[in-house]
Order: structure tokens, then sequence, then C-alpha cells
């Protein structure tokens, strides 16, 4: 069961509002919801996903309540409120639309990073941003390992979703290998992983180089056994943010836009298109 769906489920139990604090212990309680971590569940992490869901849920004075319910309506009506199953298929409403600074907020809140290994079935078909965390910098190999403990930060990567959905760009080229994705080939590249020599032979795009399956394979295990990740809806104004929250958070594995890009991962990437577009396998 999703978190938001967890919150319904405790509120409509409840038949009131209730604290952020209230609502994590019962969730925790009754088993409704587990992060990818293992931890448990902070109040802090009810109040990000009650933040993104503004259509199911709002704050009132005595607590978060359910969208549309007598406490919270706001006119002195009570339009009925989204059922589990209505919410499966709704996503949430564009955080930036009030405030332009929710959904960087949203996006990098440590509480709301899950498992890489599971979130397969949650990952929207829509437009926004996404960010990727290790779980732990010692996974890395070095130079990269030194350079992320010495900046104290375990954020190696912040994308966008633009041209395609984050169920596409982010999930399946970024996470499972399955298309062109720049996080994806530039991990592949830092955990040792080469292109097949000549692979990009003749090609336009001399950039693009792809693993063998079995090598693609290792990778996507690797980043469901170490990686955390979060993404945020966004309906407009990505790009933008996205350029902001780089230069701010400067994440490891970022080139483009990143004012401490990696001079070890720009070579480590030109050898591998340099391998893919050559059938010499010495390089």
């Amino acid at each position: 069961m999703t978190l938001h769906l967890a919150i319904t489920e405790v509120l409509t139990s409840s038949g009131r509002p209730m604290s952020t604090r209230e609502i994590a212990d019962e969730v925790s309680r009754r088993g409704l919801y587990s992060r990818g971590d293992g931890a448990a569940l902070p109040a802090s992490q009810v109040s990000a996903r009650v933040r993104n869901y503004p259509a199911l849920f709002t704050r009132t004075d005595g607590g978060i309540w359910l969208t549309g319910r007598p406490e919270a309506a706001q006119d002195g009506t009570a339009p009925a409120t989204p059922t589990p199953a209505a919410m499966r298929h709704s996503p949430p409403s564009d955080p930036s639309a009030e405030n332009p600074s929710a959904p960087a907020e949203a996006l990098l809140d440590p509480a709301v990073f899950r498992n890489a290994g599971d979130v397969d079935a949650e990952v929207p078909d829509a437009y926004g941003l996404y960010a990727i965390r290790v779980r732990d910098v010692s996974a890395l190999p070095d130079p990269f390992r030194s350079t992320a403990t010495g900046r104290s930060s375990n954020l190696i990567y912040i994308g966008e979703a633009t041209g395609q959905t984050l169920r596409r760009r982010f999930l399946r080229n970024e996470l499972r290998g399955q298309g062109h994705g720049t996080f994806f080939r530039s991990l592949g590249a830092v955990l040792g992983y080469r292109p097949v020599a000549g692979s990009l032979a003749g090609m336009a795009n001399q950039r693009n180089y792809r693993f063998s399956p079995t090598d693609t394979e290792s990778i996507v295990a690797w980043i469901n056994a170490n990686l955390l990740v979060s993404w945020v809806q966004v309906d407009h104004g990505i790009h933008n943010m996205e350029v902001a929250l780089i230069r701010a958070h400067t994440p490891l594995l970022n080139l483009r836009d990143n004012p401490a890009a990696l001079r070890d991962l720009s070579e480590l990437r030109a050898l591998c298109c340099r391998l893919a577009a050559s059938h010499v396998t010495g390089l």
C-alpha cells in the first residue's frame, strides 16, 4: 500500500483530524506502510506526502483531514471524499502552483526517499523532477567515494522528465537501463562496467553507449541494493528548477550545470564513448 492510501485509511477509520505524529504512529502500528530502509515512519514523511496531495488532504486547526469532509470544507459543503480505488489513478496536483519552492522541498526531503528496488509500481506517467541518493557512500568506488565523503553528501543525481514522463525517463531509462539514460550510463562507468567495443560504430549519436545485457542486469541489481530515490510531479518550469537544484546541491554524478562537476566522471564517459565507437578492445 502506498503511503497516501495508508494515510487515507487511518483518517477514514479515525473519524477525526489527526496530527502527523498520530498518523505516522497509527500507520506503523497497523502495518499499513513500511519504508524501504526499514526505519520507523517519521511525522515529516507524512507531512511531505500530505503536502504533495492537496486534492486528498487538508490541514485544519485540528490536524490533517480528508479534503471534502465537513471539517475540511471551507464553504460549508461536503463533496464526496475520493476513494482509495480512485486515488490509485489520480495524480497529485502540481505543488508548484501556489509555492514555487514546494517541489524542491518535497523532492529533497530525506524522509520521502524510497528504496530504488521498490518503486516500479509507483513512479507516475507524468512529468516532473527526480533525485537519487546512495544509501552508503562507501558502496561507491574511489575516487567517487572519497569525493562524496569529503562533501558530506549522499546525493548523487538530480534529473528532469520533460520530453519523456517520469515513468519512462526516470524509471525505465535511469533505474532499469532500458533506454538511453544519462545517469545509468554514468553510474555503469563509475562501477567499472564498459560498453561493448564497436557497439556505436557507424551510429549518428556517438554518446549513447549501452552495456551488455549481463552488465545491465548487474548495474540494475546494484541500483536496487544501494540507491534511494524520490520524485515530484511538476507541470511547468521543470528545467529551471532542475538547473537551480543542481547548482545549489552539486550532486556527485551530474555534469551539466554543475559548478562542481567531476573531471573523473567526464573522462570515464569519454572513455566509454571511444570504446563503443571503436572495434579496438584495448582502449
